[in-house]
């Protein structure tokens, strides 16, 4: 099987180095690319600091050297890639896997974390890009929390197309934003909806069928090797 990689890098290499050594042939080609923001760090201390991407980790890397606003703070990440991405910076990290959210993905595996239930007066920030969903940012303010937006970067549309997608078995997408240019690359090459599209979570799989197309899984999880469980489950099926 081939399978087309539509995250952006750094995740998509090390998604395809997983994906090529369990035997899947690969094509590594984003459909996003990342822009970093130079919006000022902010001037004050947190409670909480949480990150939501590995993007908002490496381009918020200067302004942390500038100011180090995770000094005496909690500091939270979506996922496992984010944590790595921390401790690599030399941020200590709690990462939102604890049991109460076993079953959710991203902002709402966060929110489900004990760290999150009682945040009433606390100062919170939240280290993301440019748009995307507010329901973090929403949700602790609604519980109390002073909540600032720290936003580093933005996303893209990277300008690929596709030249054939006749060889193309899977396409592996990382999120709600990049499935919708998915979408509109494969269908302007031509590509088949029956194609199978392999989603970190139940919330980007239900995009699938407004996108155009008919067999969307849901791998529960960003991980390598969530996509690659999903993808043997799919070719022993």
């Amino acid at each position: 099987m081939k399978v087309w990689i539509s995250r952006s890098r750094p995740g998509a290499d090390r998604h395809e180095q997983v994906l090529q050594a369990a035997g899947f042939e690969t094509l590594v080609l984003p459909v996003l690319a990342i822009d970093s923001l130079s919006n000022p760090a902010p001037g004050r201390d947190f409670n909480l600091v949480i990150f939501l991407s590995e993007h908002a980790v490496n381009c918020s890397s200067a302004q942390r050297a500038r100011t180090d606003f995770c000094a005496g703070a909690q500091v939270l990440a979506v996922g496992t890639a984010t944590a790595a991405a921390l401790t690599a910076a030399g941020v200590s990290v709690s990462v939102s896997g604890d049991r109460r959210g076993a079953r959710l993905q991203g902002s709402e595996r966060l929110l489900a974390s004990t760290a999150l239930q009682e945040v009433k007066g606390q100062s919170i920030l939240i280290v993301c890009g440019e748009g995307g969903r507010m329901l973090l940012a929403d949700t602790l303010r609604r519980r109390g929390a002073d909540v600032q937006l720290l936003r580093c970067y933005r996303r893209r549309p990277a300008g690929i197309r596709l030249e054939s997608t006749t060889d193309i078995d899977a396409i592996l997408v990382g999120s709600g934003d990049g499935f919708a240019y998915v979408a509109r690359v494969w269908f302007e090459a031509g590509g088949d909806p029956e194609v199978a599209v392999l989603a970190p979570s139940a919330r980007v799989a239900g995009l699938g069928a407004g996108l155009g197309f008919r067999q969307v899984i849901d791998c529960a999880g960003a991980g390598a090797e969530d996509y690659r469980d999903a993808l043997n489950a799919l070719k022993a099926s």
